[in-house]
């Protein structure tokens, strides 16, 4: 990697990925060209450290051709496939933790999971050395625990987020949304719609908890079978808004939902 580092100019930008690539992660291509990056690196690395015994790592798709035809023709640099023997030695035991951001919302439902994404990313971050990295905004709490431990351990790359990249229905584009059924696919995109209408709602001063509650109530009209979490959130923090209402003076804040269709976990987040 040293080697071949050498060789790209300045600035390089990172976008690691787990493959299965779609327009969401190409997006992340064109902001980090925005960005100013000279040179890009993609990696494609199915993490097991972020994923519990029973989940769906084994069954993760992995298209690897079509990716890399993806890839070819969005005009990336470098594509990285290591093995997990190069990400995790034998003999390798340390893990990241960045605790006050990695217990609610995705961290209770999934107690283990930001240690393996925020271990693994640290772990690129430190073989790659890139210039800066892009994350999307669809996993919210992943990109600020990024942040949280690229500042806390003064490693010297820049996090840049991009924004939430939808289908024309709304629907933030996910790897794991071609599990769903076609028309599975077409109900999920009310999960984007109940966001945005409750954020219309909130802004016009209507009481939060009656706001949520109402949202939990249209989901699961729309089929949605478990909504792990509908909560409003102080934006660039976790920070539950726990005044009754908003109002001219509120700061920016941001819904973060996580709901289940067709046994599916969707994610998405909207700011209000």
């Amino acid at each position: 990697m040293v080697r071949q580092r050498k060789k790209l100019p300045a600035p390089l930008a990172l976008i690691p990925t787990m493959g299965a690539l779609h327009d969401g992660h190409l997006s992340l291509i064109k902001t980090a060209r925005d960005r100013g990056a000279n040179s890009i690196i993609v990696t494609i690395f199915v993490n097991p450290t972020q994923f519990a015994p029973g989940e769906d790592f084994a069954k993760y798709p992995r298209p690897l051709h079509d990716d890399l035809q993806h890839l070819a023709g969005a005009g990336v640099e470098l594509v990285w496939i290591p093995l997990v023997a190069t990400i995790y030695p034998p003999d390798y035991s340390t893990l990241i933790v960045v605790p006050d951001l990695s217990h609610s919302f995705e961290g209770e439902i999934r107690p283990h999971h930001f240690t393996g994404v925020a271990t693994v990313v640290t772990r690129l971050l430190r073989l790659i050395k890139p210039d800066l990295a892009v994350f999307g905004e669809k996993d919210y709490q992943q990109l600020l625990i990024i942040r949280r431990l690229v500042r806390d351990l003064e490693l010297g790359v820049e996090i840049v987020s991009a924004p939430i990249f939808r289908n024309p229905r709304g629907l933030a584009l996910s790897s794991r949304n071609q599990y769903l059924s076609d028309s599975g696919y077409i109900q999920a995109a009310n999960l984007s719609r109940v966001l945005f209408e409750t954020g219309i709602n909130l802004r016009s001063g209507k009481e939060i908890s009656e706001c949520i509650k109402k949202a939990n109530r249209s989901l699961k009209s729309a089929g949605f079978t478990k909504i792990d979490y509908f909560d409003l959130v102080v934006d660039g923090t976790l920070d539950l808004v726990k005044t009754k209402s908003l109002d001219e003076s509120s700061p920016p804040t941001r819904m973060l939902a996580a709901a289940r269709l067709e046994g599916i976990r969707l994610l998405d987040n909207w700011l209000v």
